[in-house]
């Protein structure tokens, strides 16, 4: 117990110190942020984001495209100021040869980004009227995955920070019914310092990580790349709308997924850090430093009292 106490008490001092380890995704300063009371695991929710405007053109509505085991494999895109690399993500990922569709979220860019997405093929487009944050971005993203049919979700950055190649590999995983969540990491093959990964970002995922599976349980090289793969019963058994809608909800999704029995795969990934690419407050650095730590502390406590938290229970049915 004193070394568990002694690791978190480093974790906290790391994390003020040098801030947050979270993969490039620029947000505005102004976003969602957890001052509403969900920065913990087990707070009570936003809801889901509102008022998107949509375009259905080119959105598949049947299994006839699908390329990996009659799967349809859809890849979501959260959008934030990526108009410089946004086509190039998206032209990888369909050179893989087994993704269906791509759904980009857009939350209120400033720049071309909307514009140039929708000049994509096999892209539909979805456009927040306001920034509403990184997690209610992939709420949107989920969701409508969802609604289109898919049955393998695969979340990629449009900054061009994880290599496309890799959704092959995630998908056959999830399509061959092995694991139900894939995450490309960054610290497996010891691409990120590398790829360009800060060391001040490299050691305070390090920390982070450490701390979360000390009191999850579990063994993941990292809980916050931004690049993972689901199953379709997996995300409709998840109640992810629960969430916060800051970048916390990279670590609560996983929560939840272990919270559920599930195992939590990991495959390494090739990372390449753009400067200036990830330019969130320092208060929001610590604040999503803290953030995690409350996820796992309060993920311990759950299981040791075996309480019941709306956080954890089984999505709604519809």
């Amino acid at each position: 117990m004193r070394v568990l106490v002694l690791v978190i008490v480093l974790v906290i001092v790391i994390v003020i110190v040098i801030g947050s380890p979270h993969p490039v995704l620029s947000y505005k300063p102004d976003g969602s942020d957890l001052s509403d009371g969900t920065t913990g695991c087990f707070g009570p929710g936003t809801g889901g984001p509102s008022n998107i405007s949509w375009n259905p053109q080119g959105m598949l509505s049947d299994n006839s495209g699908s390329m990996i085991q009659g799967k349809k494999v859809i890849v979501v895109m959260p959008a934030y100021n990526a108009a410089e690399t946004l086509r190039k993500t998206h032209d990888e990922v369909m050179a893989t040869g087994v993704v269906d569709h791509i759904i980009v979220v857009d939350d209120a860019s400033g720049d071309e980004t909307v514009a140039i997405a929708r000049k994509l093929d096999n892209t539909t487009v979805h456009a927040h009227p306001v920034n509403q944050g990184y997690g209610a971005n992939q709420k949107t993203c989920y969701r409508l995955a969802l609604e289109a049919g898919a049955d393998i979700i695969i979340m990629v950055h449009p900054d061009y920070q994880y290599t496309p190649k890799l959704i092959p590999a995630m998908a056959s995983m999830i399509a061959t019914g092995l694991y139900p969540c894939v995450l490309a990491s960054r610290i497996l093959g010891g691409y990120a310092l590398r790829g360009g990964m800060p060391f001040w970002r490299y050691a305070a995922n390090r920390f982070l990580t450490l701390a979360a599976n000390l009191l999850t349980g579990a063994k993941l090289s990292e809980y916050h790349t931004g690049y993972r793969a689901y199953s379709r019963p997996l995300l409709e058994q998840l109640p992810f709308e629960k969430n916060s809608d800051d970048f916390i909800f990279d670590n609560q999704i996983l929560a939840q997924v272990l919270w559920h029995g599930h195992t939590i795969a990991e495959i390494s990934c090739p990372t390449s850090y753009a400067g200036g690419a990830s330019s969130i407050s320092f208060l929001r650095s610590v604040k999503y430093g803290f953030g995690c730590l409350w996820v796992a502390l309060a993920y311990r406590i759950a299981k040791i009292t075996g309480t019941s938290h709306r956080y954890c229970e089984k999505a709604d049915p519809d």
